[in-house]
């Protein structure tokens, strides 16, 4: 949930979807979720403050492509957030001919030639 809404608060934004989606993508991305190393009591404070989730896609290493558009995902600020069709506009150049995000492709190759 974005940190701007309480969940007694309804209807959801686009922002909040936007927020959202950034938080699928991290996950499918890195195969866990954000801040998951936290107390749920920090997890809270680090989202409704901005402070830690900015940290979050830098330490992942997934490039700086990717790491912008979580970022701006991730903002704060919810007139922030891109819309849905900036955000496919951004997405676009992290996708190779196949559809596929170019960070999660290349890491799994270099995990495949390690092993191999």
């Amino acid at each position: 949930m974005s940190p701007e809404l309480d969940e007694d608060q309804l209807p959801f934004s686009k922002a909040a979807d936007v927020y959202a989606f950034g938080t699928i993508w991290y996950e499918l991305q890195v195969g866990d979720w954000p801040i998951s190393d936290q107390p749920v009591e920090a997890k809270i404070w680090l989202l409704g403050s901005g402070e830690g989730i900015r940290k979050v896609p830098a330490e992942a290493n997934l490039g700086k492509e990717v790491t912008e558009i979580l970022s701006a995902c991730w903002s704060a600020e919810a007139d922030s957030r891109p819309s849905f069709s900036q955000l496919a506009d951004m997405l676009c150049p992290t996708l190779d001919t196949s559809g596929r995000a170019l960070s999660t492709y290349r890491s799994k190759s270099r995990s495949a030639h390690r092993r191999g």
